[in-house]
């Protein structure tokens, strides 16, 4: 680190309050939350990452503000990473993975249900994440019906800038409207499709023994413990990566609402692997399952057909996840079962009647799929469920808290039971 920075470091650090920042009330808009976290000097300072170990400084994202126009790249040690097609214009070197999100396992289904049908409901849900990163940007698509957002929404990142921007998939020749994600946000915006900013701290990081072997090669382990849980990141070293790696890394650590750290996020390394577990209860896996070198056009961030939106995307109260046919596959054969409540009155005619009573977005599974996702307060029907007994279980969408699961009778009704974590 040069003079320069080291100064600016000690002034901001002279500057701070000496208070750290609060958690913003759930009810207050996420504009209460635009500004940036105070972070650390040294490393950090309010204005974003300072760098160190071969990262470059980065401005901290506000919610409320479109990020700067994309700078030109045209550092020397980028060159070698740079290709140029005939007409694509600029073309990068990069890796295109592709990787998943795991829960917890959820509760064995009833004895009436389709297990073929259950296990084709849960691969299409699958939380796949395609990415591509190289030397100063990250994209990430979700690649799966089972997210919060349509299908092919994306996240992206770049080496100057501390955060991320969410980018809606619209229809061809349209212009795609983006939001950006602070660092300290991500969680809520993945989890609750909420854009509060978090409170932040300074994780605890050990590096351990050699990781797991990936993709034939020993990975770097480390452990980082930090105020909303615990991960073991096993870090894939790819020559001539850049920071691309190092964006997905600062995702991890921003799930646990901990601070860029240089010791685990480093240029030329990936995490290949990492378990999380919530301070509450619970844990989430990602894992990368494939890796390729390829050369795609260049990624922008903000993309150069795109309009900025501030805030957090209009509310949706609720969402089914399966089709008609896909409720209807989820057992065999209708058996009809005694209600669970005596009054045939409040009883739905068909399928189920869902209300989540918590104070948090909450996702329904029934016999081990997840059906739809609600907003606290908000109700839903199930639709096409053959009459019979299942099982279900409420969840938060990345495993901090879940309810005992139980058996249920269709038609019927079903309040959560979770609380907050």
């Amino acid at each position: 680190m040069n003079a320069r920075l080291l100064i600016a470091s000690f002034i901001v650090l002279c500057a701070c309050k000496p208070d750290g920042p609060q958690k913003p009330d759930a009810s207050e808009s996420p504009q209460a939350a635009a500004e940036p976290a105070v972070l650390v000097a040294g490393t950090l300072n309010q204005g974003g990452f300072a760098g160190g170990g071969g990262l470059r400084p980065k401005a901290a994202m506000r919610v409320d503000q479109a990020p700067p126009r994309e700078p030109s790249w045209t550092e020397s040690r980028e060159a070698p990473r740079t290709i140029r097609g005939s007409d694509a214009g600029a073309v990068r070197q990069g890796l295109s993975f592709v990787a998943h999100l795991r829960v917890e396992d959820t509760a064995p289904p009833s004895r009436e249900a389709n297990a073929t049908a259950i296990e084709t409901s849960r691969k299409r849900l699958d939380l796949r994440l395609d990415g591509f990163a190289e030397s100063a940007h990250l994209r990430i698509t979700l690649g799966s019906p089972g997210f919060l957002y349509r299908w092919g929404t994306e996240l992206r990142a770049r080496a100057d800038l501390l955060g991320a921007i969410v980018v809606t998939p619209v229809e061809e020749d349209a212009t795609s409207p983006f939001r950006v994600v602070p660092h300290g946000a991500l969680r809520a915006v993945l989890g609750e499709r909420r854009f509060d900013v978090a409170p932040l701290s300074n994780a605890v990081v050990k590096e351990t023994s050699e990781g797991s072997k990936r993709f034939s090669q020993r990975t770097r382990r480390v452990d980082v413990a930090a105020r909303a849980g615990r991960a073991t990141i096993d870090l894939l070293h790819i020559h001539d990566l850049g920071e691309g790696g190092a964006l997905l890394c600062f995702m991890l650590l921003d799930l646990l609402a901990a601070l860029p750290n240089e010791i685990v996020c480093k240029v030329d390394e990936i995490p290949a692997y990492a378990e999380i577990r919530w301070t509450s209860r619970g844990g989430l896996l990602f894992e990368i399952d494939t890796i390729e070198r390829r050369a795609e056009q260049s990624i922008e961030v903000p993309p150069s057909r795109s309009r900025f939106e501030p805030g957090a995307p209009t509310p949706i109260a609720s969402s089914l996840l399966l089709t008609r046919v896909e409720l209807a596959a989820l057992h065999t054969v209708a058996i009809d079962v005694p209600p669970q409540s005596s009054d045939a009155a409040a009883l739905p005619a068909e399928g189920l009647h869902v209300i989540n009573n918590s104070d948090e977005l909450r996702v329904l599974f029934i016999e081990g799929v997840p059906v739809a996702w609600l907003q606290a307060g908000a109700h839903l029907v199930i639709p096409a469920l053959l009459r019979g007994r299942y099982v279900v279980e409420w969840r938060t969408f990345l495993g901090e808290g879940r309810s005992e699961p139980k058996s249920i009778v269709v038609p019927g009704v079903l309040e959560s039971e979770l609380k907050a974590p």
